[in-house]
Formats: structure tokens, C-alpha cells, sequence
């Protein structure tokens, strides 16, 4: 049996999805697909059951609503895997595959039904990566700096703009996180290092869920560095 890879760039919209046309040559390009979902994991339950979200139950919408509702998400897709054995693991894990999980999306985990073999969580959380930490009214406005693409230049402008609102603190972990090209790392790096290294006998599925693009939903030239070094790794 052929070793089987699906690699899931999350939010990547299909007509920004050029670099990729390499893979045509491996397989084929299909052009009616859809997402099941607007986020990622009642998406990723009708990835892996072959249920829609009528079906399977997790349909609540994606906005942070507290605690309960992350509880409520997370018990339905646990409940809708364990109903089929799984899904799509259950069946390749009775087929003789071995199920190996790398994932930048922390809902692709067995807290969330997710049951792989071998689970390898690359979640990076580039906000508080480095020596300043955040509180969550700092995060927010440095997500807002970055959202469309930062610069040296557009970073002195957002802080000048806001005037005192501003403080040094959030402008230094700005131009930190500028200078080690973040938020461009969200994961691709670590994967491309995890798959070198993974060694398992009989054939393989492996899963790879990715971040890069979710925002701003292009690949960055650091990304295609790591994307590169994947697609020669497999």
C-alpha cells in the first residue's frame, strides 16, 4: 500500500493558490470543490467522516462566544468521530496505516476527536514569542498592526496615528516581532524539520495542517521557503 499525505493550508483562498500547481502533476486539480464550513473544524469533521455539518452536529458559528461554547464544539466533534469509529483514522488505522498528525490548528487534536497514532502539535503562538509578553487589549492591537502586512514604515505610522493610546512597550514588541519575521512562522518550519525525522514501519498517513495563510491568505516568501523544503521532503 501507497503511503498517503494531506496537507490542509488553512484559509487558503483556491484563486491565491498558484504556487501549488506543482502538485497537478502528482494527481489531479479539482475545481468544484467546497468547504463544508467557514472554519476549520466542522470543516475538518467533513473532511474526515464525509459528513456535512447538518450531519455531524458541529455547525456553531466560529466566533469566541466563552467557555461553554468551546466545551459544547469540542464534546460534538468528539461525539461525531467516536459515532464512526473515528472517521477516516478508524478506517486507514484497520487498513494497516499508520496515522501520524502534525498540526499548527489546535483544533485538529484528540481533544477534538482527532485520534491519530502519532500527534505532533506545532501551534505557534508568535504574540508571545520572545521576551514581551502581551495582555489581551495589547494582542488585539498588535493583530490589528499586522493584519495587512506590516512594515517598518506602517508601524511607526500606526503608533504615531494613535498618539499616547500607544505605549513603547507595544511598539518595541512590534518591530520584535518585524524583525524575526513574524507573523510570517506559524508553523511550516517546525513541520518541515518533524517529517525529516518521522520513521515509522508499514505505510503512512500523514496529515499536516498548516497556518500560514490564514492570514493574510497568501503564501509569504518565508513560508514558500518551508513549503519548498516540504513538497522535496514528500
Amino acid at each position: 500500500m501507497r503511503n498517503i499525505a494531506l496537507i490542509v493550508l488553512d484559509t487558503l483562498r483556491w484563486d491565491y493558490s498558484g504556487y501549488f500547481d506543482w502538485l497537478s502533476g502528482l494527481g489531479f486539480r479539482k475545481y468544484s470543490a467546497w468547504a463544508s464550513s467557514p472554519w476549520t473544524l466542522p470543516s475538518h469533521v467533513s473532511m474526515f467522516t464525509g459528513l456535512t455539518p447538518s450531519e455531524h452536529g458541529v455547525h456553531e458559528p466560529s466566533r469566541w462566544i466563552g467557555w461553554g461554547w468551546l466545551q459544547l464544539v469540542r464534546e460534538k466533534a468528539k461525539a461525531s468521530m467516536a459515532k464512526l469509529g473515528g472517521g477516516a483514522l478508524g478506517l486507514l488505522r484497520d487498513l494497516g496505516y499508520h496515522t501520524i498528525g502534525i498540526s499548527a490548528n489546535p483544533y485538529i487534536s484528540e481533544a477534538f476527536g482527532f485520534k491519530f497514532d502519532e500527534y505532533y502539535d506545532i501551534n505557534v503562538n508568535y504574540l508571545q514569542s520572545g521576551h514581551i509578553k502581551l495582555n489581551d487589549r495589547e494582542v488585539a492591537s498588535i493583530k490589528a498592526i499586522f493584519e495587512e502586512g506590516a512594515t517598518a514604515k506602517t508601524v511607526f505610522k500606526a503608533f504615531i496615528e494613535n498618539g499616547p493610546a500607544s505605549s513603547a512597550k507595544l511598539l518595541l514588541k512590534a518591530l520584535e516581532l518585524l524583525a524575526r519575521g513574524v507573523p510570517s512562522e506559524k508553523g511550516v518550519h517546525i513541520a518541515s524539520d518533524l517529517v525529516k525525522r518521522l520513521s515509522a514501519e508499514g505505510p503512512v498517513f500523514l496529515f499536516i495542517n498548516l497556518m500560514e495563510m490564514h492570514e493574510p491568505y497568501t503564501a509569504t516568501d518565508w513560508a514558500r521557503s518551508g513549503l519548498a523544503h516540504l513538497r522535496a521532503l514528500i
